[in-house]
């Protein structure tokens, strides 16, 4: 068994500690002008200048980047015209989710509005900075992305990054500190604030039940969503009657803003 099997298997005896963790640090604020802060979640992602150099086929490809623990996934709609650009949004799973389980519930989506998609592996059973500091993670993405714009007409104007529970906590996270990157941030029931540095004011969108018994709502997105707003961030926040879930239409509201 790899390591990454290995880490999904006792995921599931970690979640509950894990929310418990989650829940504590709800209340964590970020600290934008904290010297130094934050430098590892910075992706020094820049797009090629003469856009893509090579091709890649449509529908699903797994990008191969990875070793035995993970890789990332490119989801093309068939659609896609390479010589006009497409909009892109990189997803990240929730704790002991990966990839390939992941996608498939925004594949619709993304063929009704036109978009590609990225999702990526986390290394261990969540990502990088929940467990602690911003590193393995940051530096494959950036793979990631560097593979993906090299092969696709992305538009730069239509790039977003997006997550559900720890994916939503580490989208934020990577979003805000990466606002020269990410045009737009969501997050759907994500649990709380990282603090880190910050670059740029990307706008955000965040979804989240008010039943969600993972990571309560009072706890989190009621403490979020004010904390962001104090900082300057416009945020469109969508609360809904369900537990810890993406209900379809917010998720086909939150992506069309995504590609709007």
């Amino acid at each position: 068994m790899n390591r990454r099997a290995a880490l999904l298997q006792i995921a599931k005896g970690v979640t509950a500690i894990g929310a418990m963790r989650l829940l504590a640090a709800c209340s964590l604020k970020s600290d934008p002008t904290s010297p130094g802060s934050g430098t590892g979640s910075r992706l020094n992602f820049v797009p090629p200048a003469g856009g893509p150099t090579k091709t890649v086929a449509k529908g699903t490809v797994g990008l191969g980047i990875g070793d035995s623990n993970r890789d990332a996934i490119l989801y093309l709609p068939q659609s896609y015209d390479p010589s006009r650009p497409i909009p892109l949004t990189v997803l990240f799973h929730g704790t002991g989710g990966s990839a390939e389980t992941f996608y498939p519930d925004y594949v619709a989506t993304a063929d009704t509005l036109g978009m590609a998609l990225l999702a990526i592996d986390s290394y261990a059973y969540t990502w990088d900075a929940i467990l602690g500091e911003f590193g393995n993670d940051v530096s494959f993405i950036k793979r990631a992305l560097d593979w993906t714009f090299d092969r696709v007409n992305v538009d730069r104007a239509h790039f977003s990054s997006y997550g559900f529970s720890d994916g939503a906590t580490y989208s934020l996270a990577l979003g805000r500190a990466n606002g020269d990157v990410f045009r737009k941030v969501g997050a759907a029931s994500p649990g709380f604030l990282m603090p880190h540095g910050v670059v740029g004011l990307p706008p955000i969108f965040i979804t989240h039940g008010t039943n969600d018994t993972v990571l309560p709502i009072d706890m989190c997105s009621r403490k979020i969503v004010p904390q962001l707003r104090s900082e300057g961030y416009d945020v469109t926040y969508k609360e809904f009657a369900g537990g810890h879930t993406v209900i379809g239409t917010l998720r086909l509201e939150m992506f069309t803003w995504f590609a709007a």
